[in-house]
């Protein structure tokens, strides 16, 4: 058996351990708590990871449109240089556009006085007509009075509906009519 010092002995370590185990147990339950908070800790670095991976997922994203947004910038650079140089082909061509405009417009007027011309003087066969230019096409050989049109031949007057870019039809009388009021003439059958 123990004796009365052996058992004060035992109830002082017995004592002892359970101080300590009381002692432990603050810190036991906080070891707990180290493994819960370990626990969250690792979840919000899961977390973290995923919004990185996303983060990077975005900036490569970013950087392909940007790639993209290069590129179009540079196409777009190389049309304004086309339309540059078209730009400047058209000024080269302005002055000699004003040149032929002037030109078509002095051969309008000149060709709107031969009309009048002929409406008013050309009333006897010996009448001289004052034939209309066209472009810069070569006239043709042209009857010189209404006495020569009324007598021209079908070829002549074939070729002088394709230069005024009148249909020839089947009647030469209504061809030669078509040319005379082209050209301002009233009518190719005179009295004199």
């Amino acid at each position: 058996m123990m004796s009365e010092a052996e058992i004060k002995e035992f109830a002082r370590n017995i004592k002892a351990t359970g101080q300590f185990i009381d002692e432990s147990a603050t810190e036991l339950s906080q070891i707990g708590n180290l493994n819960e908070a370990r626990n969250e800790l690792m979840r919000e670095i899961k977390n973290i990871s995923s919004k990185l991976t996303n983060l990077e997922s975005n900036v490569t994203s970013i950087k392909t449109e940007f790639t993209e947004m290069k590129t179009d910038i540079t196409q777009i650079k190389s049309e304004f240089t086309e339309m540059k140089a078209d730009i400047t082909q058209i000024k080269s061509e302005i002055p000699e556009m004003k040149f032929q405009i002037d030109l078509n417009f002095i051969q309008s007027e000149e060709n709107t006085n031969k009309r009048l011309f002929n409406s008013l003087l050309c009333l006897t066969q010996d009448s001289k007509i004052a034939w209309i230019q066209m472009g810069y096409d070569v006239m043709p050989e042209m009857p010189k009075n209404l006495y020569s049109l009324r007598n021209a031949h079908r070829n002549q007057i074939t070729v002088i509906c394709h230069y005024y870019k009148i249909p020839p039809s089947e009647s030469l009388i209504g061809d030669k009519q078509a040319i005379a009021e082209f050209v301002g003439v009233q009518n190719i059958r005179t009295h004199h």
